[in-house]
């Protein structure tokens, strides 16, 4: 009996493999094959029959001809645009033992011409030391015929790392495998994730996607908040206590989403208690964002979710409340809007005039806490002394005297007395801060205090020659007056 001979007919389709009466035993083309090597050697399938070389061919065609193909690279990672550039910086270093990227040959009628990529300075941390920098634009990689660039996409308002380019198919594994890489290191390392950072408007009253945002160290200087001791057990309680103990909140369902307005005359202490929440967040992990303007609220809103847990602490939001066409409701509304009740985010809020914050927004619901911050009463004013005072002062010293007469002065007043005491104390060559000394710098104060009180909000006190124009002026006025009242008259 004649034995079977698989071939391919050439006069038919080159992908079936038949027999010696034409009948069909593998149509390699309904098959998907990828090509396999061992050594010097290129394995051909033997599923279900053995591979012809003609269909061999014709298969290692087809695979040539998809590989050549070229594609469209357009992939998102959804982080904020500098945090993927330093993200892509540490994938290229590990990936290829460098931290550039080749530079892009073009060819022209002069000949070849090499761009090398951008670099743009990407800030890490608070230090001047703290900054890397990252290739940004069209680059070339390794091994990639087709070129690749990285600009930022704006996704519900957030800049955000984009990968574009044309590669071919082959290529394209390459690509995609930096893509993911980048995705993960930056879940991992990233450079704000964490950290204390400032989020500001540029001058246009925008923000400015191009540049990198800015970070503060909360750690640095010694300053604290002192406030009354109702206070301090409020801040403790509605802003702090969520952050330091945030896992039992998500174990008792207690919400991470909070809204918190401080409010108080200047000089009170929100700086400070800005500076210590973000010292607290930084101790636990939270990422604490500084919004120096309300403008760019719904920007910190948008990075919060990208990196919460999250504080936003933004200053002085009587500006944009107090608005007639932005109020207060559409403050919260705002804030309601972007943040979802299971989100991670607590935002407080800051302002000197509550006066002129729109009741609906200060109602209970809205906010969940609204504290005041008031000048220390006399017990929070002995604390701000022995904080400023430090060993200088004896624990068993009187300080009685001189809180009383310092009590309601905010806390700036109290260093500036405690300040004067110690240049008194060196001028009298003693080795410690005298009540004496304490209670005569209060009194010194007296006049400057009479100052600020009789100065208008956001006017400067007058200067001498004001004053003296305005005393001659009324020296005149008199004179004018007693001539008026004995029958001259002025031409």
């Amino acid at each position: 009996m004649a034995e079977a001979i698989k071939k391919a007919n050439p006069l038919s389709d080159p992908f079936k493999d038949t027999d010696v009466h034409g009948n069909v035993l593998t149509d390699w083309a309904a098959k998907d094959i990828a090509v396999k090597r061992d050594g010097t050697a290129i394995v051909l399938p033997s599923d279900p029959t053995d591979m012809s070389l003609s269909a061999a061919r014709a298969v290692l065609k087809r695979i040539e001809d998809a590989e050549n193909m070229i594609y469209d690279i357009s992939e998102t990672i959804p982080v904020h645009f500098f945090d993927g550039l330093v993200a892509l910086y540490h994938v290229l270093k590990d990936k290829y033992g460098y931290a550039g990227t080749q530079t892009k040959v073009i060819k022209s009628f002069f000949g070849d011409i090499k761009i090398p990529p951008k670099l743009v300075h990407v800030k890490t941390g608070p230090r001047h030391t703290d900054f890397v920098q990252v290739p940004y634009g069209e680059f070339a990689l390794p091994n990639v015929e087709g070129t690749v660039e990285t600009q930022y996409a704006v996704v519900k308002g957030i800049p955000q790392l984009q990968f574009v380019g044309q590669v071919k198919s082959a290529e394209k594994k390459v690509v995609m495998e930096i893509v993911l890489a980048v995705r993960e290191y930056a879940k991992h390392h990233s450079i704000y994730r964490g950290r204390c950072v400032i989020l500001d408007k540029d001058e246009s009253g925008g923000i400015d996607y191009e540049q990198p945002l800015e970070y503060f160290d909360p750690f640095v200087g010694n300053e604290i908040p002192i406030f009354n001791l109702d206070t301090t057990a409020l801040i403790n309680t509605a802003v702090l206590a969520p952050i330091t103990n945030a896992a039992k909140c998500r174990t008792m369902n207690i919400p991470l989403k909070r809204g918190v307005l401080l409010e108080g005359p200047y000089g009170t202490g929100k700086s400070l208690t800005a500076r210590q929440t973000a010292r607290v967040a930084s101790q636990n992990g939270w990422t604490f964002l500084n919004v120096t303007s309300t403008s760019a609220l719904k920007y910190a809103l948008q990075f919060a979710k990208m990196y919460q847990p999250c504080v936003i602490f933004a200053e002085d939001i009587d500006r944009l409340a107090a608005n007639r066409n932005e109020g207060a409701n559409d403050l919260i509304n705002l804030i309601d809007g972007v943040v979802g009740k299971n989100d991670e985010i607590i935002t407080v809020l800051t302002t000197n005039f509550a006066e002129k914050i729109d009741k609906a927004m200060l109602r209970p619901g809205r906010l969940d806490a609204v504290i005041s911050l008031r000048a220390p009463e006399a017990e929070a004013v002995q604390r701000l002394i022995r904080f400023y005072a430090g060993d200088l002062l004896s624990v068993d010293a009187d300080l009685e005297p001189a809180s009383t007469k310092l009590a309601g002065q905010i806390p700036a007043t109290i260093r500036e007395v405690v300040e004067r005491a110690k240049l008194s104390m060196i001028t009298n060559d003693h080795t410690g801060i005298s009540t004496e000394d304490l209670l005569t710098s209060a009194l010194s104060m007296d006049n400057h205090l009479r100052l600020l009180d009789n100065a208008k909000e956001g006017q400067s006190a007058p200067t001498l020659d004001t004053l003296m124009v305005e005393m001659l002026g009324k020296e005149v006025k008199k004179v004018i007056d007693v001539m008026s009242a004995n029958g001259f008259k002025m031409k």
